[in-house]
């Protein structure tokens, strides 16, 4: 994008470009993951692709943030300084994920409270995440580690009262992931305001050309 956004797009140049490319770089990995089982692949290959799609957010973030202080006040940073960012952001959301999974683990095998370990299973994945956030490290690598429990944990960590309420969890998560749509949905009219300048048919061209690249 940042080669050939300046040859495509009117007004661009490199660094509009590497900014444009940055923020759409990462792949979505509940859209790997959907489009893997349903054609029936290995669940370790599911497995890799998840976890690649999840690195990805941290290679994403790195990028649009290099992008934007380029484009902002003009910075040029070195290979070594993204390597070491790189670093900083994997490692750093790594290890708080499994710093926070480790002591609600141990939380939820020393209490027998139904209510309470929903609830708890409910908010860890926002305290890891905006924790990592605070610390400009990868917040979804700080959930994906050990934030998030597998499926397949709950039976062990969960009380066998709370058992009864997964399911109803189940649903109320379905509520908010729609709604997450809906609201960008939502979004597209005060967006479109800023292309009033742009007739529709250049507007489907541009966006033709930028999926093609």
């Amino acid at each position: 994008m940042a080669a050939t956004s300046k040859w495509v797009f009117a007004g661009f140049d490199w660094r509009l470009g590497f900014v444009l490319g940055a923020v759409v770089a990462t792949t979505d990995a509940i859209a790997a993951t959907a489009i893997a089982k349903r054609i029936g692949l290995p669940r370790r290959i599911v497995d890799i692709l998840e976890g690649e799609s999840l690195v990805n957010d941290a290679t994403g973030l790195l990028a649009l943030e290099f992008g934007v202080a380029i484009v902002v006040s003009g910075q040029r940073r070195t290979v070594g300084a993204g390597l070491s960012r790189l670093t900083y952001l994997t490692i750093a959301g790594l290890a708080l994920g499994l710093i926070v999974g480790t002591v609600v683990e141990w939380i939820h095998r020393h209490i027998d409270d139904g209510p309470i370990e929903i609830t708890l299973t409910l908010v860890v994945p926002y305290v890891a995440y905006l924790t990592a956030e605070a610390i400009h490290a990868s917040g979804v690598l700080a959930c994906s580690v050990r934030a998030v429990p597998e499926p397949e944990e709950f039976p062990v960590l969960l009380a066998e009262r709370a058992h009864a309420s997964v399911g109803g969890v189940d649903a109320l998560t379905f509520v908010p992931e729609r709604l997450v749509f809906v609201r960008i949905g939502l979004q597209m009219p005060s967006c479109s305001r800023g292309f009033t300048t742009t007739s529709f048919v250049q507007l489907v061209k541009y966006g033709a050309l930028f999926s093609a690249i």
